[in-house]
This record gives structure tokens, sequence and C-alpha cells, in this order.
């Protein structure tokens, strides 16, 4: 099958980014096939539902996505409108910081808590249906694919969340809520906080996670709150990395390296990118299959890890 774009109909991008960028996305290529089949291995494979960060592109976190479905997982990637670069039906790419924040006015220069609160709550209910319409499509798509692909392969019942940055905004409600289809989480530095201004509001999570979490931090996102083990059901757990920066989950570090020529940054992207991908793999294994457990050797840092904690839920 030929293979995919890495950004497809990549020219509509130059009203977004420079001219350079845009030639030099142009040149890189995917390891995807379009059209391919699915292979038999399964009868139907576990769905990893991915929310890409503030700002990004689905696109810009193709090695991390290549790298899960090679393992076995069918990967939907989610991009929102006012929370990522996108291209719109139409073809135009619109940037998240078009119209963003007047469709979320209270998120900068808020006048009270109370009204922080509301709307805090009000993002996340908004970026959470766009979830759920995505997990109606692919249960429609399971059920008829028009493309002829996917048409019973794809295991709904068998779901794990995975967020950058603040596509992870709507997980302290997701966390909690007993309808929600997921058997866990990845949030990759990734923290539920509501930024105003010049202060940062956290509402707690309320209520019981009963599903297994898994927190990466790269740069910026400190691991949770000691409270947030009082809430846990499942196992939590922190996987500290070293040398990263908030973008080390996508393919900017390489894009840039690979632009200016820098083989040894280069190197170390692929690197940082095999180890998320090997250590989402393993937590996404041992969340479906109650068989395949983190043994002491996960727990063991190494190039690139800093350090690894495990907090498991308290006997009650």
């Amino acid at each position: 099958s030929p293979p995919v774009p890495y950004v497809p109909d990549v020219e509509a991008w130059a009203a977004v980014y420079s001219e350079g960028f845009v030639g030099h996305l142009a040149r890189v290529q995917a390891h995807a096939g379009e059209g391919a089949p699915v292979s038999d291995a399964q009868a139907r494979y576990p769905v990893l539902l991915f929310s890409s960060g503030f700002g990004m592109s689905r696109h810009f976190y193709t090695g991390l996505l290549e790298g899960l479905a090679s393992h076995g997982y069918v990967v939907a990637a989610l991009d929102r409108p006012y929370l990522n670069m996108m291209q719109m039906p139409d073809g135009s790419v619109r940037s998240p910081r078009d119209g963003f924040w007047d469709a979320f006015p209270a998120t900068r220069g808020i006048g009270s808590l109370e009204a922080a609160v509301r709307q805090l709550r009000f993002t996340e209910g908004y970026l959470g249906a766009d979830q759920d319409a995505v997990l109606a499509e692919l249960s429609r798509i399971d059920r008829g694919d028009p493309h002829g692909v996917l048409t019973g392969r794809l295991d709904l019942g068998r779901v794990v969340n995975l967020a950058h940055s603040a596509g992870a905004i709507p997980a302290r409600a997701l966390l909690v809520d007993p309808e929600a289809p997921y058997r866990g989480f990845v949030f990759y530095d990734a923290k539920v906080h509501h930024t105003t201004g010049s202060r940062t509001l956290t509402l707690p999570v309320e209520g019981e996670v009963r599903a297994p979490v898994l927190f990466v931090a790269l740069e910026y996102a400190a691991p949770p709150p000691p409270s947030f083990a009082d809430q846990l059901r499942a196992p939590l757990y922190i996987v500290q990395m070293e040398g990263t920066a908030h973008g080390s989950v996508s393919d900017l570090p390489a894009l840039d390296a690979a632009a200016e020529g820098d083989a040894e940054a280069s190197e170390r992207a692929a690197a940082h990118l095999q180890t998320l991908v090997s250590r989402t793999v393993d937590f996404v294994r041992a969340s479906l299959d109650p068989e395949h457990t983190l043994g002491d050797a996960w727990q063991t840092a190494e190039e690139g890890v800093a350090e690894v904690q495990v907090l498991v839920p308290a006997q009650r």
C-alpha cells in the first residue's frame, strides 16, 4: 500500500507555519500505509484514544502513534477545534488561538473563583463531549466501515485514554465517571489545572479512580498531589523522564534536529520516543490483560528515565 504523507495537504499549512517549515514537513515520510489491510493476528484490536496538547496537531505525534499501533492497537488521534492546530472541513488550517478565548472567555482575566470553577467544569464537559463523539463514530465504523477496513475489528470494550498536556483537560471528570469506557489513562506531561491570569486553580478529583493511571512527567507537569492517592482504587504509576522537554512526546524535537542536521539530537529524540512507546505499551497491556503484570524490572530506571514510582490502593 502507498505510504501516507506525514501531513496531508501540507501546502494548506502555510497559513500558520513558515514556508521553510512547511517545505520541511513536505519532505517527511510517515511509515504507515494508506488502505493497508488490518492484520489477522487478532479478531479485534483494543483502541487507544489520543488527545493532542494545546496548539499541537495529531500529525506531530506520528512517531508515538505509529509505534503504539505497531504493537497491536488501533490508535484514534483526536484534534479539537479551539484547542489544536487543525485542518477544517473547508480545507483551511485553523490556529487554536483563533477564537479560543472567545469560546472559553473565563480562562483569562477571571473575575472570581466561583466563575473560574464554573468555567473549568464547562470546559471539561465541552472537551469530554468531543471524546464521546469520537467513540460514537468508532462504534459506527465498527458496525460498518465505508472503506471496508475496520468493520468488526474494533474492541471497544478495551479502550485506553491517552493525552498530552492540555489534551487531558477532560480527565478529571472522566477518571471518576463510572460510565466512562476507559480501562486505563496515560497522561504525558499533563495535570488537571486551570490557569487564570497569574494564578492556577486546581480542583481535586472528586470520586473513586477505578482504572489504572500512568503519569509521565517530562518537563512541566508535577506528579499528582498526595490527596490523589486517597481516590485510588487501581494502581498509579509515575515515570519521571530526564533530559526531555514538554514536546518530547511529539516529533518536534526530531523534526528540529533533522532541519538543523544535528545527528546527536536526532538520536536522543528517537530514544526518548522509543522509551515512551515501550513504557506506554507495557502499561496498556497491564491495564487490559490481568495476566500481564508490571514487574520489578519495569520500575528500574533506564536511559532517559530518572525515577519510577508505583502507588497502589490502600486496603479498605
